[in-house]
């Protein structure tokens, strides 16, 4: 990824999903907070088994943009979203002793809904976070977002894709990345998701 290039980058872990004005969360039982009821005992939990080598992507970042960007014209969004996001964190939640097991199920199956009160931005709108771009902390670390988009990539969790391939995708948004160093150990990078507005415009979905 060099200086000039800004692509668009889309979590797999929580993907966009479009809803209706009409969206409600699925049911949520009040719980009392004087229930005497005992917690749920912890279950042992199941190794989860490594990818293996024929799914990992030993290329560089260019090579995934350009695989995950045929694959998204060739197949179109859902089914390269259907191709890449693979399984996810959750487990079998349907049966948690727990009031929250269907939200959960529900967010399992169909990802967390993304609601915005604003209107969709337009083409100027976009044109201009595109031109801001990120925050210059990320031209500090280009080996290391390379690296991390890579291996975040290998494990199910992201795509990166040109900016041009999503800019007309229905209720997108931008927000600029940035690097934050940490002494002794690996930066982290982070999104600000307050400077365009997006954070003062999502809806609290979630109970």
């Amino acid at each position: 990824m060099t200086s000039g290039t800004i692509e668009s980058i889309i979590n797999l872990k929580c993907p966009f999903v479009q809803t209706s004005n009409s969206y409600k969360p699925p049911f949520l039982p009040n719980v009392s907070p004087t229930s005497n009821a005992m917690p749920h005992p912890k279950k042992q939990r199941t190794r989860v088994p490594r990818v293996t080598v024929e799914e990992q992507i030993d290329s560089s970042l260019g090579e995934c943009i350009d695989r995950d960007a045929a694959l998204l014209k060739r197949e179109g969004w859902k089914a390269l979203i259907r191709n890449r996001r693979k399984r996810g964190d959750f487990g079998d939640v349907g049966k948690l002793d727990h009031p929250a097991s269907q939200l959960l199920l529900h967010y399992k199956k169909h990802g967390a809904p993304v609601k915005c009160h604003g209107r969709d931005w337009d083409k100027a709108l976009i044109d201009k976070a595109m031109r801001r771009g990120p925050h210059r902390s990320c031209f500090e670390y280009i080996d290391f977002l390379e690296e991390e988009f890579v291996d975040m990539i290998n494990k199910f969790q992201w795509i990166v894709l040109p900016h041009e391939d999503v800019k007309d995708l229905p209720g997108l948004r931008l927000s600029p990345p940035g690097v934050v160093p940490q002494r002794g150990r690996r930066p982290r990078w982070i999104v600000d998701y307050s400077f365009w507005g997006v954070n003062q415009d999502t809806l609290p979905l979630a109970p």
